[in-house]
């Protein structure tokens, strides 16, 4: 989130992010070819595992994870939240 996000957008610097974001989406509508937000469930996967990780080692009361530092929990939270999601 930039101030000048419309410059940086056309000056494509997302683009890297925009990119990954469509692979994890393609993968998640391979799983589920009925999953109606592929995009949205990518994109938040990946801002929730930044957040979940900056909280675990800064606000701890914020995560399940403070008292057990280890990126494996916050990876089998994530995965468990991705796969309800994609449930067919």
């Amino acid at each position: 989130m930039t101030k000048q996000v419309y410059e940086d957008n056309k000056a494509q610097l997302f683009k890297p992010y925009k990119d990954l974001c469509a692979r994890i989406a393609t993968v998640m509508k391979e799983i589920n070819p009925r999953y109606k937000y592929p995009r949205s469930l990518s994109s938040t996967l990946l801002e929730m595992s930044h957040f979940q990780k900056f909280f675990m080692q800064n606000l701890p009361a914020l995560t399940d994870f403070g008292n057990k530092p280890d990126d494996k929990h916050v990876a089998a939270f994530l995965e468990s939240m991705v796969l309800s999601c994609l449930k067919k």
